[in-house]
């Protein structure tokens, strides 16, 4: 029983361990991916086309807050759109997202934000000397 328990943790531990280091992964491909609204990127070649995904999300207006915290809100409704592309394309195996568009689809007090891109794998380009 005592050697079960032992296998057990250790199952759990080696567990544990494969999560942090997925988390860790996913947290590095989200910090090092590009995103830009350009077709391509300087210094680097695209190497394959993944798919054209896209991310929304949605905020209600409201007329009697202050401008600030609307812009606010506005702000913090792109970034989670942003945050959802840009999680599509790790999924997918891609390190960049060109050609981001933002839509907005405006029905009151509702606001929709979405933005499309192409996700893609690029490569440096390295010059010969």
């Amino acid at each position: 029983i005592r050697r079960q328990r032992q296998m057990c943790i250790r199952d759990r531990i080696d567990r544990a361990r494969r999560k942090l280091e997925e988390a860790r992964r996913i947290k590095a491909a989200h910090t090092n991916m590009i995103t830009t609204t350009c077709s391509n990127i300087e210094g680097r070649r695209i190497k394959e086309y993944k798919e054209i995904i896209s991310g929304a999300s949605v905020y209600f207006f409201i007329t009697e807050e202050s401008d600030k915290r609307q812009n606010e809100k506005f702000c913090a409704t792109l970034d989670a759109a942003k945050e959802i592309l840009v999680d599509k394309a790790v999924n997918i195996g891609a390190d960049a997202v060109i050609g981001i568009q933002t839509a907005l689809v405006v029905t009151n007090p509702k606001i929709a934000v979405t933005l499309t891109g192409t996700a893609v794998k690029t490569e440096k380009i390295t010059e010969d000397k």
